[in-house]
């Protein structure tokens, strides 16, 4: 894009949106890397402050050009270089504009941004979301801030040093945001907002101290002649989902009222006291959940260190223990006492009352309660030491021995057998010790797969409470929905394959852990504990593995394989088989083509409705791996599933057999004919079945026969009618959806068609959501063999009429027809394709 354009959108970005000061600073540095300059700075001198957008490491020494913003408020330009040609000065003139599109004097009557704005409601919004694009965490900070001894310095300096002591502090926030990120506000007096990015909550926290340092380092002098010094005391409300400007405030009134004490029961008052000097983190329980034993909770931390150690993701949910890891993974073990300093003056700045209670929400949860279990801090401390091991720039794994131990008295983290740092307990416990580094946890470097039959299966603690899915190297979600609703089998190939991959893409022997709803009796955790044989040669095919690796693989996992049933054994079985991530998270799926490839194939003539509406094809055995090659190559649409995994989908498929009754299945799928019978007589056509009991709700199916028998019977035969219709009923389930997999089938008599159109019925079957490997071939057959059961019926209901009674069309509408887009499901993809073709 030309210079010119992008100074013009950053101008027109700054008047119409409140932008970071960092995102400023990085456009300008992007904009100058193109122009005459290679270094640009923007400064606004507002009073005694000077606020500063742009290269701030390096000084540029050539003052480009000044002016006034507004009265008594001036902005400089610097550069490194002078423009010399017209093109050059230009490009200097439209900089110009940039100092008062970013001040917007009208909003900033003491420097900072003020709220009660109509602009600042209206482009809120907007703003925000700018904060979190491209972030893993995608929440943001709502931060309100006042100042401590404000009130003397007013009555003892007088009102002039409060106004410097306010602008001060506006600009100091305009610093923070200057280089982490977010947008400060000045709503009133001495009181302040940020809203912050929360992408990395140690940092977050870490900038939030070092601001509050220098705020306290500053001195006035009163009128006597004597030091005054300020404090600034700050609370924290985290937004997730939408930041709306009524979001926001009511976060910014939580994260106020988390700064003030309920008042004592003998406080006859009533009123809160203000926790001067520190920084709260709001939540709305004193406490939360139900606490676990000390073992378990020390072997969740454990994993969390182990897994987050080189991810892009928070080790622990809760800033105030990311503030400690930060501290200790900076200090390192060497310098104990400088550490337990460090750690002990972030105790008595943040707002933590000790628990003795073991509650995981500050592991896990989003609510941050008052009381932290004092295990979590040592905990964060030992994170903090793991992380100075492995930032050292060795790409080696780090040779420590940490762990974390608990006797009668107190709780230590050790180092090579070397204490680090310790707390004294206040009351007696059973003593503990977990490993989080060691030689034989080093050993593990194997995948971590998790195997979660069921959507929503994950073992959850009280408050539902779960393990983030960045613990495992994978998790390999199996659809039950066709087995639990529709009596499909799970997909079991695919899970295989990519349980294979996976582990395939590590060195060491992988550790795969089931959990779900009967998980065991899952078609591939029986496959996967060799209950049934798995075939290495497809499993080969789908996760281009080499045989002799897949070999290895299936019967390591056929004799470690673990099945869980709750959180606490899920807990013990990762800490007792996972490793240290120390190579930093991959990620392990393939793109939707990666190492496919495209080809032209001959030998299925059918004709497209418009590739992504539908397909017209003679048999069922044409059209299952047409419409596979339409969805691969043609869904556009990307959606995902309720397990976040992502699909590739069309919508209102419909596929249109000319002679439905002709080559049922295609040659590769007729080893499956026998579980697609069983599929169509029990969940089918057996009146007691999933869906064939639905048909017969409200007197509908004896309806229907009459109706459709009519037509062909009695006085009123040859008639037409477009009444002979079975609908599933819908049975919501605690007030919510649940609808069954098959929506309706509709039977349409040809009647005034001429001789040929006799006794021809056409089918119509919608199904609402269809799985491509195995939903579209169980369901595409079952539909054929039940409107063949229909017509056998309206034939016996008929008796015997000139010229018989057969089926015509039958039309197949998949109102959601997906599959998933993993390095697994496009290969399958590709070989039932290719089969087709030979």
């Amino acid at each position: 894009m030309d210079i010119s354009l992008r100074l013009e959108e950053l101008v027109n970005d700054a008047g119409t949106m409140l932008l970071s000061p960092k995102e400023v600073t990085i456009r300008l540095d992007l904009i100058s890397s193109s122009m005459f300059a290679r270094r640009i700075r923007v400064e606004v001198h507002h009073r005694d402050q000077k606020y500063i957008w742009g290269s701030v490491d390096v000084d540029p020494p050539i003052l480009l050009a000044r002016g006034e913003v507004s009265e008594g408020v001036a902005y400089h330009i610097f550069g490194d270089v002078y423009p010399e040609t017209s093109s050059e000065q230009k490009v200097l003139d439209s900089l110009r504009a940039i100092p008062k599109a970013l001040w917007r004097y009208d909003i900033r009557p003491m420097g900072g941004i003020g709220w009660k704005f109509d602009s600042i409601r209206t482009s809120l919004t907007r703003s925000i979301e700018r904060l979190s694009d491209g972030k893993v965490d995608r929440r943001v900070a709502a931060i309100y801030a006042d100042l401590d001894n404000f009130k003397a310095l007013n009555d003892q300096a007088g009102h002039d040093s409060g106004d410097t002591a306010i602008r001060t502090v506006n600009r100091e926030m305009h610093d923070l945001c200057r280089t982490f990120g977010g947008i400060p506000f000045h709503p009133s007096g001495d009181e302040y907002y940020l809203i912050l990015p929360v992408d990395s909550l140690l940092e977050m926290m870490d900038a939030l101290q070092a601001m509050r340092v220098r705020i306290k380092s500053l001195v006035f002098e009163s009128i006597a002649g004597d030091s005054i010094n300020i404090d600034i005391t700050m609370g924290v409300q985290l937004i997730d989902g939408l930041a709306s400007f009524e979001a926001i405030e009511a976060a910014l009134k939580d994260a106020e009222a988390s700064t003030k004490a309920l008042p004592d029961a003998g406080d006859a008052s009533g009123v809160a006291v203000k926790r001067r000097g520190r920084i709260s983190i709001a939540s709305r329980q004193f406490a939360v959940g139900e606490s676990v034993s000390m073992r378990n909770y020390l072997q969740l931390g454990a994993i969390l260190i182990r897994r987050s150690a080189q991810s892009p993701y928070a080790t622990f949910n809760d800033p105030r223990l990311g503030l400690m890891e930060l501290i200790a993974r900076r200090v390192g073990p060497e310098e104990t006492q400088t550490l337990k300093q460090q750690i002990n003056e972030a105790l008595a700045w943040l707002d933590i009352a000790i628990s003795p209670e073991c509650i995981p929400e500050a592991l896990l949860g989003q609510s941050h309660p008052k009381l932290l279990p004092w295990p979590a801090i040592a905990l964060a401390v030992a994170s903090g030491i793991l992380q100075h091991h492995m930032r050292t720039g060795s790409q080696e794994p780090p040779s420590v021995e940490l762990y974390v131990a608990v006797d009668s008295n107190q709780i230590e983290v050790r180092a090579d057998r070397k204490l680090v740092w310790e707390m004294p307990l206040s009351t007696e416990q059973d003593a503990e010790r977990v490993v989080i580094c060691s030689p034989d946890v080093l050993s593990r470097d194997g995948a971590l797969i998790g195997v979660q039959v069921g959507f929503s299966t994950q073992p959850v603690l009280s408050k539902m409470l779960s393990l983030p899915n960045h613990v495992f190297s994978k998790v390999v979600v199996v659809d039950d929905r066709p087995s639990s609703g529709g009596g499909l089998p799970d997909f079991w190939q695919a899970a295989v394959a990519l349980v294979c991959q996976v582990a395939a893409s590590k060195s060491g022997n992988c550790c795969v852990i089931g959990w779900g709803p009967d998980a065991a009796k899952s078609e591939t955790i029986r496959r996967l504990r060799h209950q049934q044989l798995v075939d290495i040669d497809e499993i080969t095919m789908l996760s281009s593995v080499k045989s002799a690796r897949v070999q290895e693989i299936v019967e390591h996992i056929g004799r470690t394989v673990i099945v869980v049933d709750d959180f606490d054994q899920l807990v013990s079985s990762i800490y007792e088989s996972g490793g240290i991530v120390w190579e930093g998270h991959e990620l392990l799926d393939l793109p939707a083509d990666a190492e496919i490839g495209l080809f032209k194939r001959q030998g299925i003539d059918h004709q497209t409705l418009g590739a992504v509406d539908g397909i017209r094809c003679r048999t069922a055995a044409q059209a299952y791996p047409t419409v596979i090659d339409v969805l691969r190559r043609d869904a556009d649409r990307v959606s995902a599933d309720e397990a976040h995994q992502e699909l590739r989908e069309l919508t209102s498929f419909k596929i249109v057999l000319e002679s439905p009754l002709t080559s049922r299945l295609p040659s590769y799928l007729m080893a499956q004919k026998d579980d697609m019978d069983r599929y169509v007589k029990t969940v089918l056509l057996d009146e007691r079945g999933r869906l064939g009991s639905k048909f017969r709700m409200f007197g509908q199916f004896d309806a229907f026969r009459k109706e459709l028998a009519s037509c062909y019977t009695g006085q009123n035969k040859n008639k037409s009618t477009r009444r002979a219709l079975l609908v599933v009923p819908h049975e919501a389930k605690d007030g919510a959806c649940a609808p069954e997999g098959l929506v309706s089938v509709w039977a349409s008599p040809r009647i005034g068609t001429g001789p040929e159109g006799a006794g021809i019925v056409d089918w119509v079957f919608n199904w609402r959501t269809v799985e491509a490997f195995i939903g579209l071939p169980y369901s595409m057959y079952g539909s054929i063999e039940l409107a063949s059961c229909l017509m056998d019926n309206l034939i016996a209901d008929c008796g015997e009429i000139p010229g018989g009674l057969r089926i015509g069309t039958l039309t197949y509408v998949a109102l959601s027809l997906h599959m998933r887009v993993d390095g697994v499901h496009p290969r399958i993809s590709k070989l039932i394709v290719d089969s087709s073709s030979e």
